[in-house]
Formats: C-alpha cells, structure tokens, sequence
C-alpha cells in the first residue's frame, strides 16, 4: 500500500504575517455591556472585542475587517484576513 498525497496546506507559523501597527500602543481595555472597547491615550477607541465562552478570546467587528483578538503565551494577538491573506498584530493590552 502506498501512502495517498495529503491536500492539507501547512499553516503558516504565526509570527510570519505580524503587523505592527496597533503594537506600539499601549490600549486600554473599557470594560462594556458585552466586553471591551480598547483605546488609546488620546482617548480614541481602536478596537471593540466581544466575549466569547472561551477565556481570553475575543470577537472584534471592525468596518474593515473582522477578527478574533486572543492571548497565547502571555501575548495578545488580533487575527484578520485582508485580500485572503492572514494577518496577526500583536496587541499591549492593559486590563
């Protein structure tokens, strides 16, 4: 028997696609009716995250993109696709 070729694409590692435009701000996480807004020091708000059932994972809806904001290893992450590509900045998030 021969092994049959896999049609599964490896994921991409990911750190490859990290962006940097929110990650030298520090955003402050205000607590709202279901999750947080996130703002900067002007004070302008970035990013509204949703609740999940899930701790530490978030749903963001932006008039851009949508995405999923989550922590992994002690580092907040927001994940969304643009033009089918994946991105992933990194988030300083103060609670």
């Amino acid at each position: 028997m021969e092994p049959k070729p896999s049609y599964y694409k490896k994921a991409k590692p990911i750190l490859e696609n990290v962006s940097s435009s929110l990650a030298n701000e520090t955003l402050y996480a205000q607590e709202i009716k279901d999750g947080y807004q996130l703002v900067d020091s002007s004070p302008k708000i970035r990013l509204k995250i949703l609740k999940t059932s899930i701790t530490d994972v978030y749903t963001v809806k932006r008039a851009l993109d949508n995405g999923v904001v989550f922590k992994k290893n002690n580092i907040w992450y927001y994940e969304y696709y643009v033009s089918g590509e994946l991105v992933s900045e990194i988030l300083n998030i103060k609670f």
